[in-house]
């Protein structure tokens, strides 16, 4: 297994050496599991037998915020980055590089930390398998026409 280094707080390896053997080392996430507001953190216990799902997106958030790549930016870090003076233009990750990033703060990680646990609730699993329906009928038409459906959707002007 090839060692690869990542740059967030610090470089380190995402490996380890057992004996003779390179063994994966969790690397510590942007966005711990349990860093949320209050109220959410709260429904993380054992006690909420029912929030499995809840824990289930926390885990799965706290996962993708674990640098992998040197090239990789954490997922919280694009969320949250607000382009300045110093960005180069693009927005998609090839252009990642063109943008000074900047660390979240505390507040802006369990603010966003709390949103994507609310997607394991019964109204936040609701709000995302409404958005793919509506997206798989749009992708449904030809290209040419995916404009206009969602204009006609949401009874959007057109941006001009």
């Amino acid at each position: 297994m090839a060692k690869h280094t990542v740059k967030v707080a610090q470089v380190r390896s995402d490996t380890s050496s057992f004996g003779d053997k390179e063994v994966p080392r969790r690397v510590e996430s942007l966005t711990p599991y349990g860093l949320v507001t209050s109220n959410y953190a709260a429904r993380l216990g054992d006690e909420f037998k029912f929030s499995w799902p809840e824990r289930l997106m926390a885990r799965l958030w706290e996962d993708e915020n674990r640098p992998r790549h040197h090239y990789s930016v954490p997922i919280a870090v694009m969320v949250t980055h607000e382009c300045s003076d110093k960005c180069g233009k693009g927005f998609y990750i090839p252009f990642a590089d063109k943008h000074e990033y900047k660390m979240p703060s505390p507040e802006q990680v369990k603010i966003l930390s709390a949103l994507v646990q609310w997607f394991g609730t019964n109204i936040g699993n609701r709000f995302i398998r409404d958005c793919l329906a509506a997206m798989d009928r749009i992708y449904a038409l030809p290209a040419d026409q995916r404009e206009k459906a969602f204009n006609e959707l949401f009874e959007h002007k057109p941006i001009t």
